[in-house]
């Protein structure tokens, strides 16, 4: 995410004028230059918009020093500055006496040209200029700017981008938003910004349209959704014999770009066929995706492709009841479970990850847990590989009815005999069934907002760092990973309220493992949880370190401080110190430590020089180790 230019993070008193201070890069004279300015934070996004949002804007006194008074304001403000040849802007929010500087640099126009097939001018092909090092995708991030299409120079212009090129500091790029990016045709800005036009050859970028097909090749008239997978090494995507059902085509190092279409068909534009693209198709987000190779040698502008979502797939309906009764008129939650061994470090949201590393950072597999889908109880319908649906056929289920009341079921479709057609009856527990509690920090006060991982096996699961609170609902899937140890399922996910209070809805059979935990505190971990439990768990806050080296083997370049666990428990922490030989440990897990200070050079053995032991971190409190000497 770039960061809002010359955005400063400033506070004023509201009676405070505000100042603002412009600027020639050069030094020069702003004889002539005019300001005006308008409340809202812009960012580089709003770029082509700028100059229409200014015009509309309150104009500015200029003074001879350069000084513009607004007086106060509150809120952000940007501020556009013009001058023959020169043009700069601003954003900020005035929180401070101290005002903002804008700075004009040269101005100078950036235009391009897009050319199709037979070198006709393209208005459609979506250019846009962006840092070099940022992600190609526009929907991954914000550091990109669209350029507009000029109709009567049929061609793209972006006004003062020579102001961007020297404010943002980075090298820039113009490219087109093709896929996959990497095939897109690429320009690199020069060392500044100048009057010529640049060119890009989009003749050899397509139009694809995907088209849902039955078995007997009739276009299938319903809800869809398609996905285009490239291999960025070209090769990933080669093996896959088409058509071949997957359970997901979102693997490592494949870029995919996924479009739904209510009627079975979708238009993919601005495709690199040559690059080697893969059609995907699935009923729903429940469902396998089926794939087919699209062609690579199309000389059409436009290139149709059919694929048939569940190819090589059973199909399973379900038909959920209520009492002996078929549920109508209801929207049914659901979600595909699908094994992750405790070995894989889990992302804390896995219902959003596509991705899971081992220990290691190495192996990934698709999603950890499928997403939820909803869908009308009459209308369940999804298409399973045979061995997607042994391997990664357990199902949860949650429906709410018109009294408010979310009920549960736990579908496995994994011992079924193969059919093309499976019925499944759904039968939801009349009652509500769930594990609920409060979650208390060592004060007895509510923890507003503190995670909970609900697993029906010992050996727990690990994750990455906590970015949300959340409570989270395991199964065990009944199988053994590659090591031998039992597989977990992740089949509820609820949040904590401002009372600390949780509930998660669960089958009224079972023996759960929970696991409480929130950012910035331990974790607590309680077996042989059953459904009906009123649970009382305490969280324990983490603590800092803070201390001062002094002595003459002070040589803050080559210490290494390192606080580490006591008493054969895991974990540690490494860090360096200032100049004048502070050190600081934050959010560490209450318990005993030990405190190791070193002296690590190149091409020497490290030396020891400070080891003490017994070190007491509080929880929700700081250790102050004084003045520790060296020598």
């Amino acid at each position: 995410m770039l960061p809002l230019l010359c955005a400063l993070a400033l506070f004023q008193s509201s009676d405070t004028n505000f100042e603002l201070r412009v600027a020639r890069a050069d030094g020069g004279s702003l004889a002539g230059a005019e300001v005006r300015w308008f409340h809202g934070e812009t960012t580089w996004r709003d770029f082509a918009a700028l100059d229409e949002r200014a015009a509309a804007g309150q104009p500015a006194a200029l003074e001879q020093d350069g000084r513009v008074m607004l007086g106060p304001q509150a809120g952000p403000i940007s501020a556009v500055a013009t001058l023959p040849g020169w043009w700069g802007w601003t954003s900020a929010r005035p929180d401070n006496g101290s005002g903002l500087v804008l700075t004009l640099h040269p101005d100078f126009e950036l235009s391009a040209t897009a050319l199709g097939a037979g070198g006709l001018p393209r208005y459609d092909a979506p250019l846009r200029l962006r840092l070099a090092n940022e992600v190609a995708s526009p929907s991954t991030t914000n550091a990109s700017v669209r350029l507009p299409w000029d109709p009567a120079a049929t061609a793209y212009r972006l006004k003062h981008a020579e102001f961007l090129r020297r404010t943002l500091g980075a090298e820039l790029v113009l490219d087109c938003d093709a896929f996959p990016p990497s095939a897109a045709p690429l320009v690199r800005l020069a060392e500044r910004a100048d009057e010529r036009t640049f060119q890009f050859d989009l003749s050899g970028l397509r139009t694809l349209e995907a088209v849902a097909l039955d078995a007997s090749g009739q276009r299938v008239k319903q809800f869809v959704e398609f996905q285009l997978a490239y291999a960025r090494d070209g090769a990933a995507l080669a093996p896959l014999r088409a058509p071949e059902p997957l359970l997901g085509a979102s693997h490592a190092g494949i870029e995919t770009r996924t479009f739904s279409a209510a009627e079975g068909d979708a238009l993919f534009h601005n495709v690199a066929l040559d690059a080697g693209v893969m059609l995907f198709a699935r009923r729903n987000g429940l469902s396998d995706w089926s794939g087919v190779h699209v062609p690579r040698n199309a000389n059409t502008p436009s290139v149709r492709v059919g694929v048939q979502p569940a190819r090589g797939c059973e199909t399973i309906v379900l038909a959920p009841s209520l009492r002996g009764r078929p549920l109508t008129g209801v929207q049914l939650q659901l979600r595909r479970a699908i094994a992750f061994d405790p070995g894989l470090v889990v992302p804390f949201e896995p219902e959003e990850a596509q991705l899971a590393l081992d220990a290691k950072g190495g192996a990934r597999v698709d999603s950890v847990w499928g997403g939820w889908t909803s869908m009308p109880a009459g209308e369940v319908r999804l298409d399973m590989a045979p061995q997607a649906r042994i391997n990664h056929g357990l199902m949860a289920l949650t429906m709410r009815g018109s009294d408010g009341v979310p009920r549960f079921a736990l579908v496995d479709l994994r011992a079924r005999a193969a059919a093309g057609e499976h019925l499944v009856p759904v039968e939801f527990e009349p009652e509500r069934h769930e594990v609920s509690g409060v979650v208390r920090d060592v004060r007895n006060r509510p923890i507003e907002g503190g995670a909970l991982g609900l697993n029906s096996s010992p050996n727990g699961w690990r994750r990455s760092p906590i970015g949300q609170v959340r409570v989270a609902l395991d199964v065990e899937d009944g199988a053994r990973s590659a090591n031998g140890e039992r597989r977990l399922m992740r089949m509820a996910v609820a949040y904590t309220d401002a009372d600390g209070a949780f509930a998660i809805p669960c089958s009224r059979d079972g023996v759960f493992r929970l696991e409480a935990s929130s950012r910035n505190r331990t974790s607590a971990v309680l077996e042989g949880v059953k459904s009906g439990a009123k649970l009382e768990i305490t969280l324990a806050g983490r603590g800092d370190v803070f201390g001062l080296l002094r002595g003459a083997a002070l040589d803050t370049s080559s210490l290494n401080v390192a606080l580490l666990r006591t008493q054969g428990e895991p974990g540690g922490w490494s860090s360096s110190c200032s100049r004048d030989g502070r050190f600081e440990f934050s959010q560490i897990p209450p318990g005993r430590y030990s405190l190791l200070v070193r002296r690590v050079r190149s091409g020497e053995a490290p030396l020891e020089l400070l080891h003490r032991t017994d070190l007491e971190v509080p929880a929700d409190g700081v250790l102050d180790l004084g003045e520790l000497s060296l020598d």
